[in-house]
């Protein structure tokens, strides 16, 4: 394990979600430790995340503040440019966000965060795919779940979500713009200038 330089406090819309991104983010910047922060409660997904923001980004940013190394505050959800025409929910996070421009970053998972996964070689090799841009269609979260039962892998749970952790290698970016843009959010933060 290599020492700990700088601590991201990342606000998400569910755990499963939270871990794929960890993961990411761990493997292009191993000495960056991530806090996930979910909404509290038995409902996840957007409406919590909405309900919960101000109480969230106020938790993350007093996080960052007592923080003993560098540290940032990101925002991570799912576009859902498909599933969700209304727009009311993502608009009050994007808002929430906006008030606090200079210590947090919101970050868009385009059009789902399945998108990613379907990107990232480890994930692809596991389930005999090649990695691909899926950003552009239309809920990648369906087709994912079809390659899992293709592949024999079972349920898409959470049983299952930590085996696709386990498996991602972290370069979605080179075929995923959405990934890219995330990541590259990370390039001149706090949290990774003391990177080596």
């Amino acid at each position: 394990m290599s020492k700990i330089t700088g601590r991201i406090f990342l606000i998400v819309e569910a755990d499963r979600d939270g871990r794929y991104a960890k993961t990411i983010v761990q493997r292009c910047y191993p000495s960056i430790e991530v806090h996930l922060l979910p909404p509290k409660g038995h409902n996840r997904g957007i409406g919590a995340l909405a309900e919960q923001i101000e109480r969230l980004l106020k938790e993350a940013l007093l996080k960052k503040q007592t923080a003993h190394e560098p540290a940032c505050v990101a925002v991570l959800h799912d576009a859902d440019e498909s599933s969700t025409p209304n727009r009311n929910l993502h608009t009050i996070i994007r808002d929430a966000c906006q008030k606090h421009k200079k210590q947090v970053i919101l970050v868009l998972a385009k059009d789902e965060m399945e998108s990613w996964l379907m990107a990232d070689s480890g994930v692809c090799a596991w389930l005999d795919k090649k990695p691909k841009n899926w950003d552009e269609e239309t809920h990648p979260s369906k087709t994912f779940e079809s390659w899992l039962d293709k592949a024999g892998k079972g349920k898409y749970d959470d049983a299952i979500a930590t085996q696709i952790a386990a498996k991602l290698m972290g370069d979605g970016g080179k075929v995923s713009p959405s990934l890219k843009s995330a990541l590259q959010h990370l390039i001149d933060a706090p949290c990774t200038k003391s990177e080596d």
